[in-house]
């Protein structure tokens, strides 16, 4: 299947209601088992991509098809086989995209950080809410979403973690205190995932980076540095990803040393 990539270097992946593995780099491929299809772009067509540099590709559960790119943003239409430029009225380019609720999702846009119901067609600018952190937050690049499943989103950035409460639209941010050890290492934060235990995973900044474990409950952070070890393995410690397996490990994927595997209950690497 390499061979029939528009790119070997992809920056996105992922998998259709249908079961059709979606492919992005410098070319959005979509695969379905048999054959690759390549999709043209065309700025002057409002059915193709507007360009070819694939940021990301987001599947929401009721099967809707998102392509995030450099310079635009498209819904996949599925019976014509083409795309819909800027759905919702907003062009979410080169942005990550997080469904908090069922067909609710959260993501960045030329407006700030936006909600959108899929189901009703609405967006929501949160850089017009009353709440004045709120619409701090809305006005800043989100570079990781995850949320609780039931009533917070995590958002970060390079000015610290931001939590939202969606259900009373009350808002946190936690910053690095030089005088307090449970506090956030770096105010960088670039990734972010949650374990089923409900503790909260980051890694913060992007040269030597850190794995860092945050209690919602304590409001407390415990910061890992033995990704700075000596050894060899660990002579490069930029953190790519993270992601929480159905075991409920953690896997940190970084830019030179490899993959990394975490136990979340031993608290140790394995």
């Amino acid at each position: 299947m390499n061979d029939g990539l528009s790119d070997a270097k992809l920056a996105a992946i992922t998998q259709d209601k249908y079961g059709n593995m979606w492919f992005g780099g410098l070319g959005l491929n979509r695969y379905n088992g048999h054959i690759i299809e390549h999709y043209p772009a065309d700025i002057n067509d409002s059915t193709a991509l507007p360009d070819l540099n694939i940021r990301r590709i987001f599947c929401s559960r009721s099967g809707n098809l998102y392509i995030s790119t450099f310079s635009g943003f498209c819904r996949y239409d599925y019976l014509k086989n083409n795309f819909q430029r800027q759905p919702f009225g907003i062009n979410a380019s080169d942005s990550r995209i997080l469904e908090a609720d069922e067909g609710v999702l959260w993501m960045n846009s030329e407006k700030g950080l936006v909600v959108v119901d899929e189901k009703k067609g609405t967006v929501t600018e949160l850089a017009r809410h009353p709440d004045t952190l709120i619409k701090k937050i809305a006005k800043l690049h989100i570079y990781a979403f995850a949320t609780d499943y039931k009533e917070k989103v995590y958002l970060g950035t390079k000015s610290g973690l931001y939590i939202i409460n969606y259900k009373t639209w009350q808002a946190e941010l936690f910053k690095h205190n030089p005088h307090d050890a449970a506090s956030l290492i770096n105010d960088d934060v670039q990734n972010i995932v949650i374990d089923k235990s409900g503790m909260v995973w980051l890694s913060t900044t992007y040269y030597g980076s850190t794995l860092v474990m945050f209690n919602p409950l304590t409001k407390k952070f415990t910061n890992y540095e033995q990704l700075h070890t000596l050894k060899k393995e660990w002579t490069d410690n930029r953190v790519l990803d993270l992601l929480i397996d159905k075991n409920g490990r953690l896997w940190i994927a970084t830019l030179r040393s490899s993959l990394a595997l975490f136990d979340t209950e031993k608290k140790g690497f394995t």
